[in-house]
C-alpha cells in the first residue's frame, strides 16, 4: 500500500467519528432541527412572561410611561419586571443559542437535537468536529439558506446531503456510526 493510500484510508476511519459514515438524511436533519429549536423555545419564555406581563398592564388603561393611578407603584413595578422579563429572555435565549449551536457542536459535532437523533456535523476533509469559528460560520451561512428556502431543501438531491451552507463551510452532517451508539436516545426511548 503506497502513503496516499494509507493516508487516505487513515482519512477515512476519521469521519463521522470512526468511519467514513453515511451521509444523515433530511428527515432526519429536520426532526433534529426542530428539537433544538424547542430547547431555544425555553430561553425565550422570561421574555414571553414579560411581555405578557407589559401587555396585560396597557390592557389595563396604563403604558409604559404613564400609570392608570399615578400614585400607584405597582404599575412601575409592573414595567420594571416585563422589561427586565423580556431581558433576561433574550439574553437566555442567546447564550443556549451560543452553546448548542456554535460552542457545543464545534467540539462535539452535535447540538442538543443532532445527538438525540443520532447525528453528527463533521469537516468534510477531517471528518472531525468542526470548531467554534466554523460553527459560528455555518449558522451565518444558513442565514442566506434560509432567505432562498432552497438551501435548506438542497440535501433531498445532492449525494452528499449537504445545505448550501454545508458546501460553503465545507461541512456535512452524518449518521452516527453504529458501534458507537448501541444504546438507545432518549427520542428512541420515548418513540419506540
Amino acid at each position: 500500500m503506497s502513503q496516499a493510500q494509507a493516508t487516505s484510508t487513515a482519512h477515512h476511519q476519521d469521519f463521522g467519528r470512526g468511519t467514513w459514515s453515511p451521509p444523515a438524511g433530511w428527515l432526519t436533519r429536520v426532526a433534529a432541527r426542530l428539537i433544538d429549536d424547542l430547547v431555544q423555545v425555553v430561553g425565550t419564555l422570561p421574555y414571553v412572561v414579560g411581555l405578557v406581563m407589559l401587555l396585560g398592564l396597557q390592557s389595563s388603561g396604563a403604558t409604559i410611561y404613564q400609570s392608570v393611578d399615578p400614585g400607584r407603584q405597582t404599575d412601575h413595578v409592573t414595567v420594571i419586571a416585563g422589561l427586565g422579563l423580556m431581558g433576561l429572555g433574550g439574553i437566555l435565549s442567546l447564550v443556549i443559542w451560543i452553546w448548542n449551536r456554535v460552542v457545543h457542536q464545534g467540539r462535539t459535532g452535535q447540538t442538543i437535537g443532532k445527538t438525540a437523533m443520532r447525528i453528527v456535523l463533521v469537516s468534510t476533509t477531517t471528518g472531525k468536529p468542526v470548531g467554534a469559528a466554523s460553527a459560528l460560520a455555518r449558522e451565518i451561512a444558513h442565514l442566506v439558506d434560509g432567505v432562498l428556502c432552497i438551501g435548506y431543501l438542497w440535501p433531498l438531491w445532492d449525494v452528499r446531503k449537504q445545505t448550501l451552507a454545508d458546501k460553503v463551510v465545507g461541512t456535512m452532517v452524518t449518521q452516527v456510526r453504529p458501534a458507537q451508539s448501541d444504546e438507545a436516545t432518549w427520542v428512541q426511548r420515548a418513540l419506540g
